[in-house]
């Protein structure tokens, strides 16, 4: 009996230390599992966080290289449209500058020519009616001076005549009369 409460004893000893034991090995591999899948998952999670934040980064990065280009080609683009835009603007307007310039000297050009060859004509004209109104006006001077000086001859040729007809006329009345009265 003393050896079957041995046994017994020992088998519940055994019993009770297998059990803490098993459970204290458990445990011990439960924590270790835990331990180990606590560590696996915070390295995953921790490699997916610092993956997420370096491609967010390198997004970011991408992203504001990528804008940074849209925007200076964006930039450039219309920079150029502008300039070009303004430079045909510039040139349109010099060339109608130009060209304005031109037509205006032509005009100038031929308005002046146009009133010096009206005013050449009509002097010429005036010069010519005057000059021929002052050669008519000799003429019909001479000729009247002439008609004149005719006349004056004339008449101073009558009158001689004229005065010497009388003065015979009158010896001739003056000798008939002496001799109506001698006789």
């Amino acid at each position: 009996s003393h050896l079957l409460w041995s046994l017994l004893l020992y088998h519940l000893l055994w019993s009770l230390l297998s059990h803490l034991l098993w459970n204290l090995l458990s445990h011990l591999l439960w924590s270790l599992l835990y331990h180990l899948l606590w560590s696996l998952l915070s390295h995953l999670l921790w490699n997916l966080l610092s993956h997420l934040l370096w491609s967010l980064l390198l997004y970011h990065l991408l992203w504001s290289l990528l804008s940074h280009l849209l925007w200076s080609l964006l930039y450039h683009l219309l920079w150029s449209l502008l300039s070009h835009l303004l430079w045909n603007l510039l040139s349109h307007l010099l060339w109608s500058l130009l060209l304005y310039h031109l037509l205006w000297s032509l005009l100038s050009h031929l308005l002046w020519s146009l009133l010096y060859h009206l005013l050449w004509s009509l002097l010429s004209h005036l010069l010519w009616s005057l000059l021929y109104h002052l050669l008519w006006s000799l003429l019909l001077c001479h000729l009247l001076w002439s008609l004149l000086y005719l006349l004056l001859w004339s008449l101073q040729y009558f009158l001689r005549s004229w005065s010497l007809k009388l003065a015979l006329l009158t010896v001739t009345v003056q000798e008939t009369v002496s001799r109506v009265f001698l006789t």
